[in-house]
């Protein structure tokens, strides 16, 4: 899974304000819920339930009935949940839940310091306490592109710690801190082509962002958590399935293994 930006939207003229079409997911019933909490200041519930699109559970959110709104909408940015707090790291991706703490693009959003913002500009602040610029990020190197006028980042081949964490699934507690972990891939249905895939991202207003800290001097992994990728303009009083791209090569690694096994 990857923790690339996944929305971008377009630029608007000076003084026109965007119109946001209301969110259309997947439906499910409240009785299909297994877990819920009010976000009050949202204006939203979060649920965890039975997926419409797959087996298993999904991620649903609805408009909070008790506070008396018919219309909330939440711009790009939005914290809705954690993804996991508790879990391993491995050298190899493992199920389908796994993160990768892999960057290749500056511009990354990552939070740090309770901020959300670029991997770049986060890296100059963990630079500041190591006097070292290249090697800020944990795992990563830093430095300047001739080719492109510009820094690069891209993951340290020789980083000894396991690039994926492995999110505990069963047995622990669910409620806010892991909501995210239970988010699917709206965007796929078997058989797509890349291109196909790329056409229907619009679908998943979710992406995944790494929390970071200094430690050693540098910016290090903490836990991922879920952060909507766009405005959002929520309207539905049942719960609707919203979704997290997990991205082309995680669905071309899986048929791969498909094919193999």
């Amino acid at each position: 899974m990857s923790t690339e930006d996944q929305g971008q939207r377009d630029e608007q003229e000076e003084g026109e304000e965007e119109e946001i079409e209301p969110y259309m997911g997947p439906s499910q019933s409240q009785e299909k819920m297994k877990y819920g909490c009010l976000v009050q200041d949202l204006g939203i519930e979060i649920f965890v339930g039975e997926s419409k699109v797959c087996s298993g559970m999904g991620l649903y959110v609805a408009v909070a009935a008790s506070e008396h709104v018919a219309e909330v909408t939440l711009p790009a940015g939005t914290l809705i949940s954690g993804y996991s707090k508790e879990g391993t790291w491995s050298s190899l991706s493992q199920g389908d839940k796994a993160v990768a703490f892999a960057f290749d693009k500056p511009d990354t959003l990552v939070v740090y310091d309770r901020e959300l913002m670029t991997l770049i500009d986060a890296a100059g602040s963990a630079a500041d306490l190591s006097d070292n610029m290249t090697g800020a990020v944990a795992g990563h190197n830093i430095f300047f592109d001739e080719a492109s006028q510009d820094l690069r980042v891209e993951p340290d081949v020789n980083w000894a710690r396991g690039r994926f964490f492995v999110p505990v699934e069963d047995g622990g507690p669910v409620g806010p801190a892991n909501f995210g972990m239970f988010a699917n891939d709206l965007a796929y249905e078997e058989g797509m082509t890349q291109e196909e895939y790329a056409r229907s991202m619009q679908k998943n207003v979710l992406q995944l962002v790494w929390r970071m800290a200094v430690e050693d001097g540098h910016l290090s992994p903490t836990w991922p958590v879920v952060f909507l990728n766009q405005a959002v303009c929520f309207r539905n009083a049942e719960p609707m399935e919203i979704g997290l791209s997990y991205g082309w090569r995680y669905w071309q690694n899986l048929q791969s293994k498909q094919e193999t096994s």
